[in-house]
């Protein structure tokens, strides 16, 4: 299973319905108070997280104020502390270059950008990380 976090629902589709033609069960959360309650209660079922960057802080993240709305970092270095081995892509429009430096080198994580990546794309990214 694939959990999929991103506030943008509508804009995702294409990218939710390609991955769902692969074969994939995808579990999309636009809230990322949602997305974590689920994280841990289903855990052991999900096999890669794919993750935004900019959203809203939610409840769990309203102390955590990373360079504005960039919520999803937060999320990530949270879940990071837990689930330090799940596959995690980073799917955004933020084309800051810190933002990208952040994520080079973490295990375990790819950074793609949403205006340089078609679904399909994102599909054959998730079968090559499935697939190691």
């Amino acid at each position: 299973m694939i959990l999929f976090v991103d506030d943008e629902m509508r804009e995702m589709d294409s990218y939710k319905l390609e991955l769902e033609m692969s074969k994939y069960t995808v579990v999309f959360e636009p809230d990322v108070d949602k997305a974590l309650a689920f994280l841990e209660e289903a855990y052991n079922d999900i096999e890669l997280l794919i993750l935004d960057i900019m959203m809203p802080q939610g409840k769990n993240f309203e102390a955590a104020r990373h360079e504005g709305l960039r919520t999803g970092v937060d999320f990530y270095e949270s879940i990071r502390k837990t689930h330090p081995e799940l596959p995690v892509i980073i799917l955004t429009n933020v084309s800051d270059e810190s933002v990208r430096e952040r994520f080079n080198g973490e295990a375990y994580c790819w950074f793609r950008q949403k205006t340089r990546v078609l679904p399909y794309e994102l599909a054959e990214c998730v079968d090559e990380i499935l697939k190691r």
